[in-house]
């Protein structure tokens, strides 16, 4: 029947080419990206050419602030039980209501994740 008053009628949008699924044509993961990838309307999907964040002077600032927070050893490290109680006091700002065993897991993920394979943290 065709579009009234400047409407589509449903069977028109769905017969369009972008519509090949309705057919019973599933598009490869191929065409989808090649159809998704590049600029959108609302921002470009390039990323920009910055500075790596840790180079920036008010993230340094900031992190130095925030190391001397901690109470460390004499060399300047972090021990594990330091580091797991301050970020256990960040998740439950960050994320109330979870459980004290799912702090300590969060925070102990966290520590791994930080040292790798070391009893201590350093600074830098």
């Amino acid at each position: 029947r065709g579009a009234t008053r400047g409407v589509m009628v449903l069977s028109e949008i769905l017969s369009c080419p972008h519509f090949d699924v309705v057919g019973g044509l599933a598009p490869s993961i191929q065409k989808l990206d090649k159809e998704t990838d590049g600029e959108t309307k609302d921002y470009s999907d390039v990323a920009p050419t910055a500075a790596p964040l840790g180079e920036a002077v008010e993230v340094q600032a900031a992190v130095a602030r925030l190391w001397d927070i901690f109470t460390k050893e004499p060399d300047s490290c972090i021990k594990q039980e330091e580091y797991e109680g301050f970020i256990r006091r960040v998740t439950r700002v960050v994320l109330p209501g979870l459980s004290s065993a799912q702090e300590l897991v969060l925070a102990k993920h966290s520590w791994e994740e930080a040292v790798g394979n070391r009893s201590r943290l350093p600074f830098g």
